[in-house]
């Protein structure tokens, strides 16, 4: 699919925010012909095109949501309701997190829409972030070996800072994982990225209904089994204390809790319908 039967998302180079910031660079795609060419996990998530945005010198990671999807669909406006209601669920978060000064957890320095044209696929509401540079999978490969565990120590504090500053809102993240761990500079400041899966305890969002909302391959072993607890805080916030330890396991490791759980299983012992690739 060429670029001019894409959405607005995708031709934001080059075009001016209100706020006086410019949209200079794609990430991780070909601006000729929306084809991936690379992964910068900023984050983006599903359903956005990523950017780097510049304003006064400094630069930062935009997100658009791309409506292509949505607008090709056999039912456009049920569609397009999953994915605005997920944007403006995922804003509203963002706000919660600024409001309350949760500084392990990446917020958004502001968000907005724009349009290349007249029709509605054109377009395009966007969240800007402070940019990272990259995720702790990155950052880990870089570690000295005497320096490792001290270094992972210090990375899985923060993380759980970030966690408990989100519990504190009962705000369940859902989809913790070594990717939705940012690193910014060159000092060991790690935050918590990517409420595009959260879950808020007394806020309806559009996840609410889902066993679990973020990445089968990380669950927990009774989510793969549809055990549900009916109490939000062991169901949501348990979840994300197992999606913690997963990350401990990833630093010592370097794979997945879930995924060594699940291939040491029998034939017998699998859960249905289990597939992480």
């Amino acid at each position: 699919m060429s670029l001019e039967h894409l959405a607005g998302a995708w031709k934001l180079l080059g075009m001016h925010l209100p706020t006086g910031w410019k949209v200079i660079e794609p990430i991780g795609w070909d601006p000729n012909t929306g084809l991936g060419s690379d992964h910068y996990n900023g984050t983006g998530g599903h359903f956005s095109v990523p950017y780097i945005v510049e304003k006064d010198n400094k630069r930062a990671f935009l997100k658009a949501i791309d409506l292509t999807s949505a607008m090709h669909s056999p039912n456009a406006l049920m569609a397009l309701h999953a994915i605005t209601s997920a944007h403006s669920f995922e804003a509203l978060l963002l706000e919660i997190c600024e409001g309350e000064k949760m500084d392990r957890v990446v917020v958004a320095l502001e968000s907005g829409q724009l349009s290349t044209g007249i029709n509605l696929q054109d377009k395009a509401p966007y969240l800007i972030f402070e940019l990272a540079d990259g995720d702790v999978r990155r950052r880990v490969q870089k570690v000295n070996d005497t320096l490792r565990l001290s270094w992972w120590l210090h990375a899985m504090h923060q993380i759980a800072v970030g966690l408990q500053q989100l519990h504190s809102r009962r705000i369940a993240h859902q989809d913790l994982k070594p990717s939705n761990v940012l690193a910014f500079g060159n000092t060991r400041d790690f935050r918590v990225a990517d409420l595009g899966r959260a879950i808020c305890d007394g806020t309806a969002g559009p996840h609410d209904d889902l066993l679990f909302s973020g990445d089968y391959s990380y669950a927990p072993p009774e989510i793969l089994y549809a055990q549900i607890d009916p109490d939000f805080a062991m169901r949501r916030l348990g979840c994300d204390l197992y999606l913690l330890g997963s990350m401990i396991f990833f630093f010592a490791t370097g794979f997945g809790c879930t995924q060594q759980l699940v291939s040491r299983l029998t034939l017998a012992e699998l859960p249905p319908s289990v597939d992480f690739h």
